[in-house]
């Protein structure tokens, strides 16, 4: 019995130290890029949130108060954390017209895709 409450301790403590993050990806339906870097994160089996900024109303709102006066290019992928103390979510980097290796050395920075050693 002290065996397995030790396991469920153990399990617990490595839930509560694994990092919560996650990838969002602001789109739309017609855009090359967006397409590409969508395909790639398929691709990599990476799970990410898609907001088209033309036909969720929300994500055209989010789009535009986090670009503020600056170009409207996309896709924009923002990789987020969540913040210890805060337990809010973080961006913690940000993709904008990213070409696939730039896409792909990011997911490797971030840990989502392990790096080929080069």
């Amino acid at each position: 019995m002290l065996w397995l409450m030790i396991r469920i301790l153990s399990i617990t403590i490595v839930n509560m130290l694994q990092e919560i993050k996650d990838i969002i990806v602001y789109c739309t339906l017609w855009c090359g890029d967006c397409k590409t870097s969508k395909a790639i994160l398929r691709q990599k089996n990476v799970a990410f949130v898609e907001k088209d900024i033309e036909t969720n109303l929300e994500a055209k709102r989010e789009f535009l108060e986090l670009i503020g006066d600056g170009p409207h290019r996309i896709p924009r992928i923002l990789f987020r954390q969540e913040d210890g103390s805060t337990h809010g979510m973080v961006t913690i980097d940000t993709l904008i017209e990213p070409a696939p290796e730039v896409l792909i050395m990011a997911l490797q920075a971030h840990g989502y895709i392990p790096s080929d050693g080069k």
